[in-house]
C-alpha cells in the first residue's frame, strides 16, 4: 500500500461525526481546537472526553465508557474500537470498502 487505509482515515476521516453517530455529544461550549464530548447515556458531567482537532487525538477521562482512560486514540483507533469492536482486520476491510487507502 502506498497509503494504508488506516493512515488515510487518520487524515480524511471525520471522527467527530463517527462519535456522534455512536451516541457521543459535542459540548456546544467547546471553543478552538479542543473539543469536549459527553459519553452516551445518562451523566451529569459536563464532559467525558476531549478531542484535539489539531493533533486528531481523542482522550477519554471517564471510566463509564468502553474506551480506556489515559490512552490517546487517533481517528483510526476510534474507528477500530467503535465500528469493529477492536478487530483490526475487520476495520481494514471496512475502510477499504469505504474507499480509504491507496495501492
Amino acid at each position: 500500500w502506498e497509503l494504508s487505509p488506516f493512515e488515510d482515515y487518520n487524515q480524511r476521516g471525520d471522527v467527530l461525526f463517527l462519535m456522534t453517530m455512536n451516541g457521543w455529544t459535542i459540548d456546544p461550549t467547546s471553543r478552538g481546537k479542543r473539543i469536549r464530548l459527553k459519553r452516551p447515556g445518562r451523566t451529569h458531567a459536563q464532559s467525558s472526553a476531549l478531542y484535539d482537532d489539531e493533533t486528531k487525538i481523542f482522550n477519554v477521562f471517564t471510566t463509564s465508557s468502553s474506551f480506556e482512560i489515559n490512552k490517546g486514540y487517533n481517528p483510526s483507533g476510534v474507528f477500530i474500537h467503535l465500528e469493529c469492536h477492536d478487530d483490526t482486520k475487520l476495520a481494514f476491510e471496512k475502510l477499504v470498502e469505504m474507499g480509504y487507502g491507496k495501492k
